[in-house]
C-alpha cells in the first residue's frame, strides 16, 4: 500500500493526526472525556467506508476502578482497533485508536 492510499484511509477515518509506528498508525488522548467522541466518530466513519465489526468487548477490573471497551473493525488488509478506558476520575481515562496496515510500503 502506498502512502497516498494510507493517507486516504486515515482521512476517511478522521485520523489525519495519527502517528506512525511501523505498520500501525496511532491516535491517543489521556484524561478527560473528549477522546471518547473521537473514538465513536472513528467507528462511525469506519462503518461508513465499508469496515465491519469483527470484535467488540467490554471488561472491568475486579475492583471496578477501570472499565475498558474495545472494538476491532476490518476491511481488506486494514484493521482498526479502538480502546476506551474509563477510571474513577476523568484524569484516569485513556482513549486510543490503532490503524494497522498488514501490507505497507513506505
Amino acid at each position: 500500500m502506498e502512502i497516498k492510499q494510507i493517507n486516504k484511509v486515515l482521512g476517511s477515518l478522521g485520523l489525519k493526526d495519527a502517528k506512525c509506528v511501523g505498520n500501525t498508525f496511532k491516535w491517543s488522548k489521556k484524561g478527560g472525556l473528549a477522546g471518547a467522541k473521537k473514538v465513536v466518530k472513528t467507528i462511525e466513519n469506519a462503518k461508513r467506508v465499508g469496515f465491519s465489526v469483527a470484535v467488540s468487548e467490554t471488561h472491568a477490573s475486579p475492583g471496578g476502578s477501570m472499565v475498558v471497551t474495545s472494538t476491532t473493525l476490518t476491511k481488506d488488509d486494514i484493521t482498526v482497533t479502538t480502546r476506551c478506558a474509563y477510571g474513577n476520575t476523568a484524569d484516569a481515562n485513556d482513549f486510543a485508536v490503532y490503524v494497522r496496515f498488514s501490507s505497507i510500503e513506505l
